[in-house]
């Protein structure tokens, strides 16, 4: 299957959305096995580095972090 064209840019954002959904997700279930209190700075906040982590393997692998993001954002969250 051929993916499109994706620039460097749009890469490194879709990677820093893919890092940020699974950031959100994984910071998610350490509030559930370790008591961590839910609420806006755990749940939104902690993601952040690794969207920032995604993002620069984003910019060197554009096509994967985009067929990535796309594939994070149907995953359910609960």
């Amino acid at each position: 299957m051929n993916l499109p064209r994706v620039s460097k840019k749009k890469g490194a954002f879709s990677g820093f959305i893919a890092g940020y959904l699974a950031g959100m997700f994984l910071s998610f279930f350490a509030m559930i096995f370790w008591n961590w209190e839910m609420n806006k700075v755990n749940l939104f906040l902690l993601p952040v580095p690794f969207g920032f982590i995604t993002s620069i393997v984003g910019w060197y692998f554009p096509r994967t972090m985009a067929a990535l993001a796309w594939l994070l954002a149907f995953i359910p969250i609960p």
